[in-house]
């Protein structure tokens, strides 16, 4: 009985890989978005200026205006790029976890006490703004898949809600954060009137435009799929 239960719930060769390369790409992308909310704290913090020179937070003395902002917009905008690559990488990932882990649910049935995508969860690596946990440990000894049929609706609908609240409040700050800081750095540097270190303006206009594309693209694939777990929590 006991070797019966351990088959039907190990995992595939190839959706451990999966699981494994996902993680990667995600513990990546979150150490690009913790450097990226770095250089955007750095951004808007100065405390003082004067007519050449710009004190910067943390004791980190004084720097030129003429390069401080262009030299912060460029960074942004590059781990912006490297930032959305790696995210972007990371979603599609998951999304392969989920088709394999719909896939070898409709092969048999499942009577275990631990459901197959309990398992995917605990073992993803944590995105910044995973926040489904801490709605679904609301629910108590009801967490689970295996016994989530017990939830009733209201409840379901309160835990829905309070999840919506924490992801959309959390999505804001990763975005428009980074965003608002890359629209500072841009506008205070003057790069849209001459550029700036013998670089033609287009340059730092295509940039940031590229930049707040990414940021935007990844803001409404976060959306869609904070609306899609939202529904499924309902459904439940």
């Amino acid at each position: 009985m006991s070797d019966s239960n351990n088959d039907k719930i190990k995992l595939p060769d190839y959706l451990i890989k999966l699981i494994d390369g996902c993680s990667s790409y995600v513990k990546i992308s979150t150490n690009f978005w913790l450097v990226i909310a770095t250089f955007s704290i750095i951004t808007v913090s100065p405390t003082k200026t004067e007519e050449t020179k710009i004190e910067m937070p943390f004791d980190l003395g004084k720097f030129d205006v003429i390069n401080f902002y262009p030299f912060t917009f460029v960074v942004l905008s590059l781990l912006i790029i490297c930032y959305g690559s790696t995210l972007s990488q990371a979603i599609r990932g998951r999304m392969l976890i989920q088709r394999a882990v719909d896939d070898l649910k409709k092969q048999k049935e499942n009577k275990d006490k631990i459901d197959l995508q309990d398992i995917i969860d605990v073992l993803n690596y944590p995105t910044l703004n995973r926040v489904a946990p801490l709605a679904q440990i609301l629910q108590g000894k009801n967490q689970f898949f295996t016994e989530s049929h017990n939830v009733s609706k209201k409840n379901r609908a309160l835990v829905g809600i309070y999840y919506l609240f924490l992801k959309l409040v959390i999505t804001l700050i990763m975005y428009s954060f980074p965003g608002y800081a890359l629209s500072l750095s841009f506008w205070r540097s003057n790069l849209y009137e001459s550029g700036i270190w013998t670089i033609p303006s287009i340059f730092f206009w295509v940039l940031g435009m590229v930049s707040f594309f990414i940021l935007l693209q990844l803001f409404i694939e976060e959306l869609k799929y904070t609306f899609n777990a939202y529904k499924k929590i309902l459904r439940k």
